[in-house]
Order: structure tokens, then C-alpha cells, then sequence
């Protein structure tokens, strides 16, 4: 594909997009292997503010230079490296993908919003020092971009990391020079802009943008109100309508769900995307078309009570999921089913065996698939044979009802070879770590286990309490959050909704609760207002001054 483009072009490698996880990584870091995904690249378009005596001394960086300046960020912030941190890892992936639709919007010749960002660092960068043993949390870098190319976003990216050092002497130079030309346009850009007021009369001015810009349209669509109240009282209006207007077509996919379901004998069927209603009913028809038009192709499925997902990523998940990538045919979906489903069926006869042995084998501990989305069940099989052959040739002294309760999960192989343990209680376990240097480890850390496990389920209990109590309280039709938001997050949030909205005396306060009745609210870490109606908060919600602050 880089044929024939442009010298001054930039390889983003794809974040969080259509391809699924695991493809893209193959793709940056293995390309020997055997299904390369397409690489996208972007371009550092010359930029009109500039003269052309600037534009020729513009930086170029060659694809493998690029390519080379953003692994370094890959490394460190991928969430697939994060099995250990799950509150880490959903933040990065959010992270990612508003970083991936800030560099689109660079790369179609916008100017979009100023960015912030929060990412970790992973453990193993720059040789362990980002973990802090002692307080057992991970270094965290704050990225503000206000860019206006590709490769000035990405000199800002490296810099906010502390990563730059890991490039080159050529392509920090480069990167720098693509920094100083963007200041020098956008200064070139304040300059113009002046000098074009000053050319008209203001009044003309103003009714000539707004006629041919719609320049206050924009500015209220990129405006995002700091106060829970206000923005609400601005978005519940619109996001109403829209609601009301999604809920035919939400009505539709749930019994077209239900009817697949019981026609076809499926456990369910999920999605990966949060599409908007009319997208998810237009690839339920297909499915659902084809489905029954080919039935003698797909009558397998009948009794086999398996579960389909639909996304962007193909193939069978570690938990025996079919995954059905949504940019295929529906054709190729039909085609596609029949090997997934032998696969499904034959992982069922096999892994469960292993699963039972190894689990004998440590203490009768409870094996539990990872979470990780580029794991496929291929590679999960593995790890089993593996970790059970190192069992049986190297047996841990251990009874078979030692460890009976205690969570385990496989992960990648690490040099450390050592165990952890998660935030919920969940022991990791590396394919690489000895088995009985795992029981010491659990005999060492079972009381500490036993702790995490006891408090993590009650903070769940009482999160899931909360959400229940504040969704009956302001009478909304579904109260969710996002995997980023902790149990303690989410209660605190919980709590203040229930004291300066539901409890509240106010009348504004009672105005918000009628225009919140029947709504779906999900707590986040931003406001979002879907085209669906679905609304989005955060959980550390700021208040007007006047209005009653927690």
C-alpha cells in the first residue's frame, strides 16, 4: 500500500480498530505471521499557512522510521500487557481509542478538540522502573494534545510518556523540526485570522461565518459543559427525543435476538461495539437472513447451545465464544460457522479433562480463562498442555483440597516467572512459573488471597446495591457503568446522585429527576450524550457552585 504515496507519510499503527487486538499486535510486532492484516498510513499534509520554500524544508519520515518512534508507546501502554492491572487496562483502552479517533480527525485535515489523556506505564518498561513496588501502584503520564499533523501529536505523545529516548538521533530530530513548523503555522494561522478581522467589518464578518462555517454550530457541539447539572439540563431535551426515537428499533433487537435464540438454540448473542440501534438491527436482519435462508448449512448449530458475538474480531474466543467479524458478509459468516462450531465442540472434549487435572494437581484451585482479547483458544490449549506437563514431570507437594476456593488464571510466559495478585483476589500465574514455586507462593500469600477475595466481593455487593437503589430512586430505565470505573467509584457516584438529585429538596433538583424518568445512564469517566439517547457521566461529577457540592 505505500507504493506510489507521498515521501512525507506516517504509519499509525491501528488502535483499538476494526481488526481486533490481537491482529494489529501481530501485525506491528510479528510480521512473519501467517494472516497480515493491512497496515493503514497517514499522511503529513502540507499545510496551506506555510510558504512553499517551509513546506520544502519540511521533516519526512519513512515508514520504518515511524513505525519504529510509536512501538516504543505500544510496549508501554497496550492494555494486552495489563492482565495483572484490570482497572489499569480498561483505562488505557479508553485512552487508546479516543487517541485513535483524535489522530483520524488530524489525518482527514481537522482541527479537533484540545485532548487529554491518562495512561500507565506497563511494569516492564524501561527496565521495571514503572512499577513502585512499595506502593504497589503503576506509573501513570498525563498527555495533553493540541496538535495540527500526525507527527506533531506524536512528538508530544513520546514526550508526555518520557519515551523519546528510546528513538533514534535522526527521527528525534525530525520529530522536533515537525513540532516547530506546526507552532510556526499556528502562529502564521493567530496572525491571518487577525489580519482578516481587521479587512471587514466586524458585524459582516460574523454573519458571513456563520453563514458559510456555522461556526456557533460547531462551537456547541465541541463544548463540553464542566457540570453535571448544566449538562444536563442541555442534553436531556435532545437525548429524549432521541431515545424515544431509538426505542422502536431497541425493542426489534431484542426480539430478534430472542427469536435466533430459541430458533437456533444459541446461548446468546453479544456485542463487542456499541453501535448505534439501527446499526445492530441492520446486522441481526442479515444474520437472521441468512441464517434461515441456508439452513441445511447451519443445522449443525441446532443443540449445540453455543454463543455468538458480534465485533470486529473473527474467530473462537478463550471462553468458546464465536466471534463474527461485522466488515464480512453475512455469506462468509454461514461459511465460517460450521469449522467454529466443530472447534467450540471439540475444546468442550478436550480442555475440560486438562482443566480438572491440572486444577487436582495445584491444590484444587479454580482455573479461571483469562480475560485478555488476544488470547485464542488455540493459544489457551497450549498453556494448559504446557503448565500440566510441567505438573506432571515436576509434581508440587501439595493436598488435593489445599488451595479449594482460590482463583487462578494462566498468562503469557515472564522472565520474573513469578505469581501475582490482582486487585479482585485472582492469582496470575505465568505458563513459565514453576509449580512449586506457585504453592509457595500460595502457602506464603493465601491469607492476603483469602483478604482481596472477601473484600472485592463486597464491594461488588454493594456496588451493584448502589446502582440498583439510585436507579429506582430516579426512576431510569438502565443504570450501568463502564469497566473503567471502580466498585469504590462507582458507589461514591452513586451516592452524591442520590443526595443532590433524588434527596434534593430543590426545585431544579426535582426538575432534573422528571427528565431523567426512562432514561439509560452509564457512569464513566466523561460526558457523552449518544445518538440513541443513552447518556454518559462521569463519576467524580462537578456541581454548579450554587448548587449542593458533596
Amino acid at each position: 500500500e505505500m507504493s506510489g504515496r507521498p515521501a512525507e507519510i506516517m504509519v499509525k499503527a491501528c488502535l483499538w480498530g476494526r481488526l481486533g487486538a490481537a491482529s494489529h499486535w501481530r501485525q506491528i510486532f510479528f510480521p512473519g505471521s501467517p494472516h497480515v492484516p493491512q497496515i493503514r498510513v497517514h499522511r503529513f499534509a502540507g499545510s496551506k499557512a506555510g510558504s512553499k520554500e517551509q513546506l520544502a524544508r519540511c521533516p519526512a519520515l519513512s515508514p520504518s522510521e515511524a513505525l519504529g518512534a510509536l512501538r516504543a508507546f505500544y510496549l508501554a501502554v497496550h492494555p494486552d500487557f495489563f492482565a495483572r492491572f484490570p482497572q489499569e487496562k480498561a483505562t488505557n483502552e479508553e485512552s487508546l481509542k479516543l487517541l485513535n479517533s483524535y489522530l483520524d480527525a488530524l489525518e482527514s485535515g481537522q482541527r479537533p478538540h484540545p485532548l487529554s489523556l491518562t495512561f500507565y506505564i506497563h511494569p516492564t518498561t524501561s527496565g521495571g522502573t514503572a512499577f513502585n513496588k512499595l506502593s504497589n501502584r503503576l506509573k501513570t503520564a498525563a498527555v495533553s494534545l493540541d496538535s495540527l499533523s500526525v507527527g506533531s501529536a506524536v512528538h508530544d505523545l513520546l514526550g508526555s510518556c518520557d519515551l523519546s529516548g528510546y528513538l533514534t538521533e535522526d527521527v528525534r530530530t525530525k520529530l522536533v523540526e515537525i513540532k516547530e513548523r506546526d507552532e510556526l503555522e499556528r502562529t502564521d494561522s493567530d496572525t491571518r485570522r487577525s489580519s482578516a478581522q481587521s479587512n471587514f467589518e466586524k458585524r459582516d464578518w460574523e454573519r458571513e461565518w456563520e453563514n458559510v462555517f456555522s461556526r456557533k454550530t460547531r462551537e456547541s457541539v465541541r463544548a463540553v459543559p464542566t457540570y453535571l447539572d448544566k449538562w444536563l439540563s442541555e442534553s436531556l431535551s435532545r437525548a429524549r427525543e432521541s431515545l424515544r426515537a431509538s426505542l422502536p428499533i431497541r425493542m426489534e433487537n431484542h426480539s430478534t435476538i430472542q427469536e435466533l435464540c430459541g430458533e437456533f438454540n444459541l446461548r446468546g448473542i453479544a456485542t463487542e461495539v456499541d453501535w448505534m440501534a439501527a446499526t445492530l438491527r441492520g446486522h441481526l436482519l442479515n444474520l437472521k437472513k441468512s441464517l434461515q435462508c441456508q439452513r441445511s448449512r447451519t443445522s449443525s448449530l441446532d443443540g449445540s447451545a453455543v454463543a455468538l458475538v458480534l465485533g470486529y474480531a473473527h474467530g473462537v474466543d478463550v471462553n468458546g465464544r464465536i466471534l463474527l467479524n461485522c466488515e464480512e458478509t453475512v455469506q462468509q459468516w454461514v461459511q465460517f460457522l460450521p469449522s467454529a462450531l466443530h472447534l467450540v465442540l471439540r475444546s468442550q472434549e478436550t480442555l475440560d479433562p486438562i482443566e480438572r487435572e491440572l486444577s487436582a494437581s495445584i491444590g484444587g484451585v479454580s482455573l479461571q480463562r483469562p480475560s485478555e482479547g488476544d488470547v485464542s483458544l488455540d493459544t489457551y490449549a497450549h498453556w494448559l498442555e504446557s503448565y500440566l506437563g510441567s505438573c506432571r514431570q515436576q509434581p508440587a507437594t501439595v493436598g488435593s483440597d489445599t488451595f479449594r476456593g482460590c482463583s487462578v488464571t494462566l498468562s503469557r510466559p515472564d522472565d520474573s516467572l513469578l505469581p501475582s495478585i490482582s486487585e479482585m483476589g485472582t492469582v496470575c500465574v505465568p505458563v513459565s512459573c514453576p509449580p512449586q514455586r506457585l504453592v509457595e507462593f500460595l502457602e506464603e500469600d493465601w491469607h492476603r488471597i483469602e483478604q482481596l477475595k472477601r473484600e472485592h466481593e463486597l464491594q461488588q455487593k454493594i456496588a451493584s446495591e448502589s446502582l440498583a437503589e439510585c436507579r429506582t430512586a430516579l426512576r431510569l430505565s438502565s443504570l450501568t457503568r463502564t469497566p473503567s470505573v471502580s466498585d469504590a467509584q462507582c458507589v461514591q457516584c452513586c451516592s452524591r446522585l442520590l443526595q443532590n438529585l433524588a434527596h434534593s429538596a430543590g426545585s431544579e433538583s426535582a426538575q432534573l429527576r422528571e427528565s431523567l424518568e426512562g432514561h439509560c445512564l452509564s457512569i464513566s469517566t466523561y460526558y457523552s450524550a449518544s445518538a440513541d439517547g443513552d447518556l454518559k457521566v462521569p463519576w467524580n461529577f462537578k456541581l454548579l457552585p450554587h448548587g449542593s457540592v458533596t
